[in-house]
């Protein structure tokens, strides 16, 4: 299965489609923080579910130019250093969903299990192999409030998680609040866990390879 959140269609207004995300939340009359901020949860939330991502051409540059046939816009080469920080933000989730690092493979498998959904916020686990290291915690707050301690159960792994993204770092846009910040990571203890989940980010957890082979985990479907 495929998923994305802007393709050809969609990015397009023609034929009644709503055309790209950053124009579309723009339209509704958010502030140029929402706007950047609903676009890039919308593209973490592609990058971390189960499924192949796709990303479309200048996506990854937050670019605000509808596609249109039969003629569609050229690249526009000025976004990459106008938006740097937002094209790093992609990379980085890019990265966590490559497992580059070797910190992150969860997000490679198909293994998912939703730990808690409280209103706009929500926890999710995702692995590769049970029984296996890289077990994988993602949280979307997509709330314009931070949850400075959001809580939730059926960790499989205790011990330290470190923090490996935040998408509310300052980095990545000065619009943004750097929410959560002195985070670096958190104690999982009984399959519970409380974090700090800034406002309307991403937040991705995961053990150091080495201390979580060294645990003993639960079943994940426990």
């Amino acid at each position: 299965q495929v998923v994305s959140s802007e393709t050809h269609d969609l990015a397009s207004r023609q034929n009644s489609q709503p055309g790209r995300v950053p124009g579309m939340v723009k339209r509704t009359g958010r502030s140029p923080y929402w706007v950047q901020k609903a676009t890039f949860l919308y593209l973490g939330m592609v990058l971390t579910c189960p499924a192949v991502p796709l990303l479309f051409q200048e996506q990854e540059v937050f670019s605000f130019a509808d596609f249109s046939f039969p003629n569609p816009p050229a690249f526009n080469w000025s976004l990459p250093e106008a938006n740097s920080g937002l094209l790093q933000e992609t990379k980085d989730m890019i990265s966590l969903r490559r497992n580059a690092r070797g910190l992150t493979a969860g997000l490679q498998g198909a293994g998912v299990k939703i730990l808690v959904i409280d209103g706009l916020a929500a926890a999710v686990l995702r692995w590769a192999e049970e029984g296996s290291p890289g077990h994988t915690i993602v949280v979307h707050n997509m709330a314009m409030s931070p949850r400075p301690s959001f809580a939730f159960a059926g960790v499989p792994v205790d011990g330290t998680w470190r923090v490996r993204f935040n998408g509310d770092a300052r980095k990545y846009s000065e619009l943004y609040g750097n929410g959560c910040a002195s985070q670096a990571s958190v104690e999982i203890r009984g399959g519970r866990a409380v974090v700090c989940a800034p406002a309307a980010s991403l937040l991705v957890l995961s053990m150091d390879p080495s201390s979580e082979r060294g645990a003993s985990d639960r079943p994940v479907l426990a």
